[in-house]
């Protein structure tokens, strides 16, 4: 963590976006992180993967191989503490904000180093399991976020809730 509670994976993932890092704090200000005292790195990195998300849905593309360069290397680095965060906070966040602005993963996908592709197949993999297992009441996540007026709300709801295919 740096001094003001970010956490240093994510730090170099925004080292290769900076023109991001205020939308990225603003995406963290929404989600209610903006402590130095008391972060949360998964809200960090469900923060950075939305606003990735978006720049790539307004063809903000430019930074992105360097991104994903930069995520693979943060993978492979044996003494790195954040694999997790970032296969579940990052890639898998990142997979998700996707889906749920309904775009194309494909040219994301091209991008992703050999771990980081192994992290998102096992996202789709595990999520389409689970949608094939669920028993809800028929309402859709599209419908339940399409319900909810408060912006802050719909951002913290679409992190719980995922669309299905």
């Amino acid at each position: 963590m740096d001094d003001d509670g970010v956490n240093t994976s994510i730090l170099q993932l925004l080292a290769s976006c900076p023109h991001l890092r205020a939308r990225w704090q603003q995406e963290r200000a929404d989600r209610m992180d903006d402590s130095a005292t008391n972060p949360l790195p998964y809200v960090q990195a469900a923060a950075l993967a939305q606003v990735v998300a978006d720049a790539y849905a307004e063809n903000d593309r430019d930074w992105l191989p360097g991104f994903f360069k930069n995520l693979e290397r943060l993978l492979a680095d044996p003494g790195n503490q954040d694999h997790e965060l970032l296969r579940v906070g990052v890639i898998e966040d990142i997979e998700k904000s996707l889906k749920w602005a309904k775009t194309d993963t494909a040219d994301i996908y091209r991008l992703l180093g050999p771990r980081s592709r192994t992290a998102w197949d096992a996202t789709v993999a595990t999520w389409d399991r689970i949608s094939r297992s669920d028993q809800s009441d028929g309402r859709s996540a599209r419908d339940i976020v399409a319900d909810v007026k408060d912006p802050k709300l719909r951002k913290i709801i679409r992190d719980i809730y995922r669309p299905s295919r």
